[in-house]
């Protein structure tokens, strides 16, 4: 899954990624609240992936993160690419929980974390407070600096479920 797949940037990335490494079949479901920018990635990336086509099964749909149509655990892996700081304070946990539902082992995040226009930048610390209420844990964080000292400019984090005894 990628939850807040836009046009399709993060897809064409991905998908280029699995050309030379999937043998087996994959399914890619990318949701954005845009039907703009579902509508282009509609069209875009069927035609990047023609010779994978066999392989790769890949939906388009627009809908809310916070209310996903799919099984608990359907997804291997959950994509979330610059989506975390452009959800206020009142919709983050659910949006969280929602994820966490849907994933059956890791979620890897990318957001920026600065001075983000009308972004709602949280720290790590925060972030993984919320998801491991939900099972999941970072297992790796890697950080970009600005210039100014102690300001971080990008996060990538990659969670990872917690061994079931510890969500019992």
């Amino acid at each position: 899954l990628e939850g807040g797949c836009g046009s399709g940037a993060t897809a064409a990335c991905f998908l280029s990624f699995c050309e030379s490494k999937v043998d087996y079949e994959l399914e890619y479901i990318g949701v954005d609240l845009s039907d703009i920018r579902v509508a282009s990635a509609k069209k875009f990336i069927p035609k990047l992936n023609r010779g994978l086509s066999y392989l790769i099964k890949d939906t388009f749909e627009v809908g809310d993160l916070t209310s996903l149509p799919y099984k608990r655990k359907y997804f291997d892996t959950t994509l979330v690419p610059s989506v975390l700081e452009r959800v206020d304070n009142t919709q983050i946990q659910s949006l969280i929980e929602e994820i966490c539902r849907v994933t059956n082992r890791y979620i890897f995040i990318s957001d920026f974390y600065d001075q983000y226009p009308m972004g709602w930048p949280r720290s790590p610390r925060v972030l993984n407070k919320i998801f491991a209420q939900f099972g999941f844990h970072f297992i790796d964080e890697d950080y970009g600096y600005t210039k100014s000292p102690g300001t971080y400019w990008e996060i990538h984090l990659l969670s990872d479920l917690l061994p079931q005894a510890s969500r019992d």
